[in-house]
Formats: structure tokens, sequence, C-alpha cells
């Protein structure tokens, strides 16, 4: 990709019509640009600022989890633990962003007792957005993003290819 004037140029791969060109833009800008340490920093502050509004947004659901493990409000929490880069991510977090998003997450956490042995067990956790029919949901269909969890910090991690 080349920038020129603010505006990204592209030239087509070998084989690619521009009309192809265009169908693999997107994924193309996404691998190259979350690379570079200030756009990936600026993806993140965004889906944080999402995660944040959809708590605040939906007060009533969240509360009682923020309150009771965080013994802070809301609005702090969103301030000190969502909202700040670098802080720790959780349940309540990804239930959030999947919720505003609309996209199924499957979560897969190593056990910590058993992290780096030879015997490394996981489990899996499916986080469905809340609030939708049960048609809804099927139309979502399965998880879209798969995570690895390790306490406080989640990596996307993508599972292999049949």
């Amino acid at each position: 990709c080349l920038h020129h004037d603010g505006m990204h140029t592209c030239t087509c791969p070998p084989g690619f019509s521009y009309v192809h060109f265009e169908a693999v833009l997107s994924l193309h800008m996404s691998v190259c640009c979350c690379r570079e340490d200030v756009w990936s920093n600026t993806c993140v502050m965004l889906l944080r600022f999402i995660t944040s509004a959809e708590i605040k947004r939906r007060l009533e659901h969240f509360e009682p989890f923020v309150v009771g493990q965080y013994e802070m409000d809301v609005g702090m929490f969103c301030e000190r633990s969502v909202d700040v880069m670098g802080e720790e991510s959780d349940h309540i977090h990804a239930q959030a962003l999947c919720d505003a998003l609309r996209v199924p997450i499957r979560i897969i956490q190593i056990d910590s007792n058993t992290y780096g042995s030879d015997a490394a067990e996981a489990s899996v956790v499916d986080v469905k957005p809340e609030g939708l029919s049960p048609q809804e949901q099927q139309q979502l269909g399965e998880a879209k993003v798969h995570m690895l969890y390790r306490p406080g910090h989640y990596d996307i991690i993508y599972p292999k290819q049949a």
C-alpha cells in the first residue's frame, strides 16, 4: 500500500481484476495496518470505547456484576478498567463487546494450574450476544471470533481450517 495525500492506493496483485481486488481490499488493508503499532492501538482503543459505551448503555444489566466484582460504580469502572489502554480485560468486557457488535465469540481458556505443562487443559466458553430472539441467535451462527484467554488478556486466535 502506498500513502498519497492521505489516501491509500494499492495496485492489484497478479491475477486479480479491480472488482476482485475491491473484495479483498478491506482484509488486505486490515492486515497491513494492524502490523503498525499506531493503527493497531487505535483499533484496540476503538473496541474499548465501544465496550464502555455498551456497558453504560445497559447499565441495569451490567451494574450488579461491576459493583459485586469491582466494588465501584459503572462510570468509575469504565473510566478505570475499560477506557484505559493496558488495563486487563475479563468476561464483562467480552460480553459487552459481543453484545455491542452482535458477534458470537468463542473463548478458549487454559487452566492456569496446568499452563506451560505438557498436560495443559483448556475450557471453551461460547459468548453469544444477549437480548436476541432464538431466531436471531440462529442467524448469527457459530462464533466468528476465537480468542485465547490468559488471566487479564485476550489474544485473537485463528482456528485451523478443515
